[in-house]
């Protein structure tokens, strides 16, 4: 948890920085056409966090590592978003495509969220407010130092401790629905688009989502029968809402399956 208020602001410019960082990785590589040459000469990463991502993928793709390898040493450089998807085109040989859907996944996550930040004005203000306010009978008393001197300790502490009522706000948004479903929604579009399978789509959705029951219902199936199963039959009886299910039989009826979710999450992420 961030404590400190500028803290708590600046995990969401992490967000917006990571779909830069495969944005300027995707336009290099379509240029070079080589995979750690483009590592080598894209424009370096805004954050420590990504720019520790890039060296250490050079280091290990220098070792003669696939970089959907690498990724899988570092968690917690690469979540398992990135992992699966660098893996996948790598693989495939379509990585660009790969970086063009983190990049636009990133971007998207970063709008979602900072409607999320915008609502920080509201606690930030009444810690501000209660500075002033709280120690005001000082002021009355004609101790003007000492309520000066108050008030400025009070607003000194909203700003080292600003960040934890933020960073609960976030945690709490994590949870609510209207950020957990299009996260699924898109997750399972990118993932079939980045070349998994029905199978690991769907457990990469429910990953993202932060839906483990999804995931429990996946490993009940088990891997043999889910590779022969329509992704209906895999999430027959499985915790996800009603909506989804519908797109998900919409899907594999009409066997159109990443404009049937793209179009379903954008949907989700629209105003009413």
């Amino acid at each position: 948890m961030n404590v400190s208020l500028i803290g708590a602001l600046r995990r969401l410019e992490v967000v917006r920085i990571r779909g830069e960082f495969y944005r300027a990785w995707e336009v290099e590589l379509r240029r070079t056409q080589h995979i750690t040459t483009s590592l080598q000469t894209m424009e370096f990463p805004a954050h420590p966090t990504l720019e520790e991502a890039r060296q250490y993928l050079v280091h290990g793709m220098a070792k003669g590592r696939p970089a959907g390898v690498v990724a899988k040493l570092r968690p917690d450089l690469f979540p398992v978003l990135d992992q699966l998807l660098i893996g996948a085109g790598e693989g495939f040989g379509t990585l660009h495509d790969s970086l063009r859907l983190l990049s636009e996944y990133y971007m998207r996550e970063f709008a979602r969220m900072s409607r999320i930040r915008s609502w920080a004005g509201v606690p930030l203000a009444i810690g501000v407010a209660a500075a002033f306010a709280i120690p005001f009978p000082l002021f009355l008393d004609d101790r003007v130092k000492l309520y000066s001197a108050a008030a400025i300790a009070g607003t000194i502490t909203v700003y080292a401790l600003g960040g934890i009522p933020i960073s609960l706000m976030y945690a709490t948004a994590d949870k609510m629905k209207h950020l957990r479903r299009p996260r699924f929604a898109w997750a399972l579009a990118m993932g079939l688009e980045g070349g998994l399978t029905f199978a690991g789509a769907a457990h990469l959705a429910a990953t993202v989502a932060d839906m483990p029951d999804v995931g429990r219902h996946l490993d009940k199936i088990g891997p043999k029968p889910l590779k022969t199963m329509s992704l209906t039959q895999m999430f027959d009886g499985a915790n996800i809402w009603p909506a989804m299910y519908e797109q998900v039989k919409k899907a594999d009826e009409a066997s159109e399956y990443l404009s049937t979710f793209r179009v379903f999450a954008a949907n989700l992420e629209s105003p009413p």
